[in-house]
């Protein structure tokens, strides 16, 4: 299990996208359902595993 969360580009936490997810061999595929006037920057996804505590963290960018 792989708890995901999303911070914006003012660097404040969106909870509304955060989930526990449930990872087969190491791998997830999915998609963020991003609302239409979430804010134009940089955006970061950290993925914990709940069991090890080890992250990942990833970015991704929203164009205006």
């Amino acid at each position: 299990v792989v708890y995901v969360s999303v911070t914006g580009p003012d660097g404040k936490p969106r909870p509304a996208y955060a989930a526990k997810l449930e990872v087969k061999n190491g791998k997830y595929q999915g998609e963020i359902p991003l609302a239409l006037n979430d804010s134009p920057g940089g955006w970061t996804l950290k993925a914990r595993d709940v069991a090890t505590g080890v992250e990942v963290l990833t970015t991704f960018a929203i164009k205006q």
